[in-house]
């Protein structure tokens, strides 16, 4: 059995006195809890990203929505028919509301915060022509088809943008 004088002069042949001890004992703690906090920071970071990842897949969602809303409207604008037309309007007048509630602070970069404002910029003109053609027993004139058209594709390109974005924040 070791006995604590046999302990301490055996420390005391290698140099490590009571002080020594207590020095590297200090110096250990402090590396655990510098590591400690490092990795504590990194967690945080991680749920951070994933937190503004499943935000933006949340929005994804509401642009693939208004993608196929517009064309329902086209749909129904091609065929002079009031089918869906309270229905595709309603629809884009709600992705228009999901879409105003995002600010950029909410995104992680001002590539996906232009997406979301080309989006909307495009959605509401849409909505606006689109419920202002209300009377299809006239006919649809082909410049507002065609204006339509051009809309959507600045929409899919936008909704492209946007896509490329949350790419980049996985």
């Amino acid at each position: 059995m070791l006995h604590a004088d046999t302990i301490h002069g055996w420390l005391e042949g290698f140099g490590m006195t009571a002080a020594w001890l207590q020095a590297w004992g200090s110096i250990g703690a402090l590396g655990i809890a510098l590591a400690l906090a490092f990795y504590n920071h990194n967690q945080e970071r991680k749920r951070e990203k994933a937190r503004q990842v499943a935000y933006m897949e949340a929005i994804a969602a509401i642009n693939k929505e208004a993608i196929e809303a517009v064309s329902w409207v086209i749909s129904d604008m091609n065929s002079n028919a009031l089918i869906h037309h309270g229905i595709t309007t309603s629809e884009l007048n709600r992705c228009i509301q999901a879409l105003a509630t995002i600010t950029l602070e909410s995104l992680p970069n001002a590539k996906a915060y232009m997406a979301i404002h080309q989006l909307r910029k495009e959605l509401q003109g849409i909505y606006y022509v689109a419920s202002s053609e209300h009377d299809y027993d006239l006919g649809i004139p082909p410049d507002t088809l065609d204006e339509i058209s051009e809309a959507e594709k600045r929409l899919k390109a936008a909704d492209k943008d946007f896509s490329k974005a949350l790419r980049l924040a996985k």
